[in-house]
């Protein structure tokens, strides 16, 4: 499920239909790391059971997801290991060995060892709405953000990708929340943060408390300036909005009702899920 999501509008072609973004997105896709590689990444089906899709199209928005790779090798492990092969070579020769045979040694340790390793996976899900030609990736680090993007650009040859702004500042709109005068749909959460312009480091927050009593407003009354709010949409929809319109805490109202379509059929229950998740957002930023 997405907890949170980094938005962009794209300004290059892209793939129109769901073939044909697998295709392409299958020049990066995803291979299992090798007993000796350290990390793997590449780009997995977003839907499990379609093992030769990766990329899903529901409801006109295209899905997909790319997957890391990477052994787990603790150092401790690595350095136990190379304790007692150094108190071997001490035995074996009777002298300490170098900096050069205990480099070597490490190496040789962390070479055994990693295909024994396990294995870890992360995902990094992301869609497109054509409709808005805006790129949702569900993650709030703007670097993993930007390394998916990369992957994009490596697979479909060109994506002209800059992060979504409004003609408005986003602080107006964060502003008018806060102080009770949402636009039709929002209503205020229970989550802010503030900062004040002239000092950069002197930055107040509160969690899960009632935004709308004055001790708290008087902040803003005071010259800070919102940089962070809780809020509701629609009743559906909640998260945490950051001036650089990337959401956290993402929270979806109401897919629980989708899970009787488990058994039934796993597939068409995802796709409904993916089906309100894009309508929201899409809604959500219109």
């Amino acid at each position: 499920m997405l907890t949170a999501l980094r938005f962009y509008r794209l300004h290059s072609p892209w793939p129109d239909s769901e073939d044909a973004l697998s295709e392409q997105l299958a020049q990066a896709a995803f291979k299992p790391c090798g007993s000796l590689s350290e990390r793997s990444l590449g780009f997995a089906p977003p839907v499990e059971s379609l093992e030769t899709h990766l990329a899903r199209r529901v409801a006109g928005a295209d899905q997909f997801q790319r997957r890391l790779q990477s052994r787990v090798l603790p150092a401790s492990a690595v350095k136990e290991a190379l304790t007692e092969r150094l108190k071997e070579f001490s035995a074996r020769t009777g002298r300490d060995a170098s900096r050069k045979e205990t480099r070597e040694l490490k190496e040789t340790v962390y070479g055994e060892l990693l295909p024994k390793s396990h294995l870890k996976s992360t995902f990094i899900e992301g869609f497109y709405l054509p409709s808005e030609k805006i790129l949702a990736i569900a993650t709030a680090n703007a670097n993993q953000a930007e390394d998916l993007l990369d992957a994009l650009r490596n697979a479909l040859g060109s994506v002209q990708a800059v992060p979504l702004a409004y003609r408005q500042s986003l602080r107006e709109f964060m502003t008018r929340l806060f102080m009770g005068d949402a636009p039709e749909d929002f209503y205020l959460g229970r989550d802010c943060r503030m900062r004040d312009p002239s000092d950069p480091s002197a930055v107040v927050a509160w969690y899960d408390m009632d935004l709308a009593s004055s001790s708290v407003r008087n902040h803003v009354k005071q010259g800070m300036v919102v940089d962070r709010i809780g809020f509701q949409f629609e009743q559906l929809f909640r998260a945490t909005l950051d001036e650089d319109v990337c959401l956290r805490k993402v929270r979806f109202e109401g897919l629980s009702e989708l899970d009787e379509l488990d058994d039934e059929d796993p597939i068409a229950r995802q796709d409904a899920e993916f089906a309100i998740v894009s309508g929201l957002v899409t809604k959500l930023l219109k």
